[in-house]
């Protein structure tokens, strides 16, 4: 389908936010650099599966000089693997109420990459639904990427499939992924990097949508959000005394998150309640309430004690890389 039949009269093709893909300038990176474990853990919005496979490292590089200057990125993705196995890559989630647009016409995807090949010869990219909750899979046609040593533009336009099997809800879902092909159960090692990934509706392939890092920031948030102290005895939160044992305090996420988010913290080590002048341990750090737009947590001491409706603060222990991270990932 045209995308002049896709757009409104009168609406041109640059319009909007033409690029689904949210880091697709990887310039975001909230959890770190660099992550060896399946899961979310460097590169925002980018879910690693290991599928198997060993000796993996996906992690934000900064381009040369050279690369910066011709290709427009300051960042990209690499993808390093030793052991490899089918399935391996790595995947992006498009929210579903972001995706719907594109139900029944073609989206193109285009992105910079270079590497090595599984054995079996090239990568596998596949958009499909799929709900968190409730499963699904309704798969567009696969199409394969075969990459050189240098970086090159690629382009892809697929035909999007309607959701038949997906429940289409705040739990859903458009994937997208660079993978080892699921045929391919080859061991040899290979590498992946990628920079530049846009998504957008229609057959064309348009200029990359630069965004500021804020913007992409907040978009990330939706997602991820995590508190990175700075510096020694950085305050978190607000806190107060509910009674001599307990500690309730409130957090304000920056953006309203997708949903109600869990909570990680770095250790309870590193974090203490600062209130009359001292500071005292935190024995846990609890959920009580969660909206996607704020959190309740409280600590019950055991054994430190307050006086009931004193203030304070909870900071960290002189440990600036004290982190609280809050998940409401796809």
């Amino acid at each position: 389908m045209a995308l002049s039949k896709i757009l409104p009269a009168g609406q041109a093709q640059f319009a909007g936010a033409r690029n689904l893909i949210i880091n697709g300038s990887m310039i975001c990176s909230q959890r770190g650099s660099s992550q060896t474990t399946e899961g979310y853990g460097s590169l925002d919005r980018y879910y690693l599966a290991l599928s198997g496979a060993s000796g993996v490292t996906m992690s934000q590089q900064a381009f040369s000089t050279a690369d910066r200057n011709s290709l427009g990125f300051e960042k990209y993705l690499k993808l390093a693997v030793t052991t490899a196995n089918n399935n391996c890559g790595v995947y992006q989630y498009i929210e579903a109420s972001n995706a719907v647009s594109l139900i029944g016409n073609k989206a193109t995807l285009s992105f910079y990459a270079k590497g090595t090949n599984p054995a079996g010869g090239s990568f596998t990219m596949q958009p499909a639904w799929y709900n968190k909750s409730s499963g699904g899979g309704d798969n567009a046609v696969a199409q394969s990427l075969t990459v050189t040593s240098s970086w090159v533009k690629y382009s892809f336009t697929f035909d999007i499939p309607a959701p038949a099997n997906t429940v289409i809800d705040n739990n859903a879902y458009l994937s997208h992924s660079f993978a080892q092909p699921s045929g391919d159960t080859s061991t040899t090692a290979w590498e992946l990097n990628l920079a530049g990934l846009q998504f957008e509706l229609g057959d064309t392939a348009t200029p990359f949508e630069h965004r500021s890092y804020g913007d992409e920031l907040a978009k990330c948030q939706r997602y991820f959000h995590r508190f990175q102290s700075d510096t020694a005895y950085d305050a978190y939160a607000p806190a107060y005394w509910l009674v001599s044992h307990q500690v309730y305090s409130m957090y304000e996420f920056p953006v309203t998150m997708r949903s109600q988010p869990s909570l990680a913290i770095s250790a309870t080590s590193d974090w203490r309640i600062h209130s009359n002048g001292g500071d005292g341990t935190i024995g846990s750090l609890i959920v009580n309430r969660a909206t996607p737009n704020n959190m309740q947590t409280f600590s019950d001491q055991s054994g430190a004690t307050g006086t009931a409706g004193h203030a304070g603060a909870i900071r960290n222990n002189n440990t600036a890389s004290a982190y609280i991270e809050f998940s409401a990932e796809l």
